[in-house]
Parts: structure tokens; sequence; C-alpha cells
């Protein structure tokens, strides 16, 4: 088992602050690829973990702006982990799963313990950063592909 510390970076008013935590883990390689925060102000990170025995998503929750993390949630053989918050206040971590975006949603993140559901494909691709909202109400997410012949949904 090793440790890997983890480190969030808050800047505000041009000035920037750390804040970290500690997963004790057998990968060998773990990286954040995704922060929220939920209504009632609960942080939210993925971290992809890789190596050893394990490889997958890892949701963490912070109740104190950072200074102590628990484990919320984890989803095996997933590489990326794209949190983002809906329109009524729900969470949701797009992940890539093989080839295809996968979408979990925890309907109250405030609540305790958190309840994230089973991640169900929603398109082909790569998931690459959070959505965007556009004037008409659709949400934009971005999506990548390794072939010529376009996303599949």
């Amino acid at each position: 088992m090793k440790r890997i510390y983890i480190i969030f970076i808050l800047i505000l008013a041009f000035v920037a602050t750390a804040s970290g935590t500690v997963i004790e883990t057998d990968a060998l390689k773990c990286k954040p690829t995704g922060i929220a925060m939920s209504r009632g102000g609960k942080l939210f990170a993925a971290l992809h973990y890789a190596g050893g025995s394990k490889n997958g998503i890892c949701i963490i929750h912070s109740e104190n702006q950072g200074a102590d993390w628990e484990n919320t949630a984890e989803f095996a053989n997933a590489s990326r982990g794209v949190l983002w918050r809906g329109f009524a206040g729900e969470l949701r971590c797009f992940l890539t799963i093989g080839e295809s975006i996968c979408m979990s949603v925890c309907a109250n993140p405030d609540t305790t313990p958190s309840a994230w559901s089973e991640a169900v494909p929603v398109a082909k691709g790569y998931c690459s950063s959070s959505p965007v909202v556009l004037r008409n109400g659709a949400i934009l997410l971005p999506v990548y592909l390794f072939e010529s012949n376009g996303p599949g949904v």
C-alpha cells in the first residue's frame, strides 16, 4: 500500500491556497479528473486510479471545504470522471468506461451518505470535460472518438 497525496488549489482573489488528502491505495497512479460543489457547499472530487490490482474512478467528498475527505462511491474500470451539478442540484458524474460514456447521478448530494446510481451508457466515445448549457437549455457534453465515423448514441 502506498500513499498518494491529492492536492486541490483554491484560487481566491489572486491568492492560491492548497488543501489536500492522503489516499491509501495499491494503485500506481492517482489523479483528480473532476470537482464540483453541491448547493449546500459539500465538495466532491473524482479521482482516477490505475495500476496495482485496481483501476477506476473513486468519488470523494468533503463537508469542511477540503480539510478532510471521505470516500463516497467507486466505479471500477472507468478511466475518467467528470462531475457536473445539474439544474435541480443533483450531481452527475460522466464516466468513460471502455469506449462508452456512462452517467451516474447523485440526486441529493447534501444527504449523508450520498447515494449514486449505477452508471448507465449515454454515448459512444470518451468524455473530455464538463458539459455546457446552451442558450436553448440543451446540454452539450464534449466527446471525442478514435474513429472516423463520428459519435454514436
